[in-house]
């Protein structure tokens, strides 16, 4: 029977939330709702730069993202991202995390190339700079995807398949309706991939039961973890083990995660 290990939990650990630096790259119909939902979770003293090639897109940003509007400075970069200079330009390793947004004006394939080979230099600056950042893009064909893992993505979004798999199953159970609406809600609880270290010592074997009682003193529900160094792994799920037995003993590093269910 699986016990909760005390000596592995870590004392209270203070969270610290520093400003971050978002890049998005790109521009369509979805930008805005990524803008307002980011700006409902940036810390104190964050900022984001929009880099498109889009005529007008700056004076509209300006329009809609004052100052006395947004929590985070905001701002508007003329590039065409997919060209390696202006890419260069933008200085990608400045920051934290960068999302990819596709052309709604192209078609499907032509859209997902340019995502891909803005992807493919994107890897290679933060290979080459020693930064990593994350990065997040948005696909518009599923069949792209193995295409994408060879870039090493941290995550994608096939927009049309994922509005078809949350549809499927709230026509299965119509209960799970408010259980997407209450997660996906900036009021609430969300779902947050946080550091190991904030919950257990790394490099030490614990069990899975002991991560969960961790994360219940922070008044958190742990749901499972992440392995870092199988971010890339398909056959590993990409390192992402959900509801895992309670007794499983794991040895964490310090780049795993706990995904777990909380409050911002």
């Amino acid at each position: 029977e699986a016990r909760v290990l005390e000596n592995a939990i870590r004392g209270d650990v203070a969270d610290y939330v520093r400003a971050e630096k978002t890049l998005i790259l790109g521009w369509n119909r979805q930008a805005w709702t990524i803008i307002r939902e980011l700006d409902e979770y940036a810390p104190d003293g964050s900022s984001l730069t929009v880099a498109a090639d889009i005529a007008g897109g700056e004076e509209e940003l300006r329009q809609k993202c004052a100052p006395e509007k947004c929590r985070q400075k905001i701002c508007w970069q003329s590039a065409d991202f997919t060209n390696r200079s202006d890419l260069d330009r933008l200085e990608p390793t400045d920051y934290d995390h960068i999302i990819l947004l596709p052309d709604d004006g192209l078609p499907e394939l032509d859209a997902d190339w340019r995502t891909l080979v803005t992807l493919v230099n994107l890897r290679d600056i933060a290979r080459g700079k020693g930064h990593p950042f994350t990065i997040v893009s948005e696909m518009k064909d599923i069949r792209t995807r193995d295409l994408a893992m060879v870039t090493r993505i941290d995550d994608f979004i096939v927009s049309d398949n994922l509005v078809s798999h949350a549809i499927c199953q709230i026509c299965e159970n119509k209960h799970l309706a408010g259980v997407f609406r209450d997660i996906f809600n900036s009021e609430g609880s969300e779902i947050y991939l946080k550091p190991v270290s904030e919950y257990v010592e790394p490099g030490i074997e614990v069990n899975f039961l002991t991560v969960v009682e961790a994360a219940r003193r922070r008044n958190e529900v742990a749901i499972g973890y992440k392995i870092g160094e199988c971010a890339a792994n398909q056959d590993e799920g990409y390192g992402v083990k959900l509801n895992p037995c309670k007794s499983v003993k794991l040895v964490f590093k310090t780049d795993d995660r706990v995904i777990v269910l909380a409050e911002s």
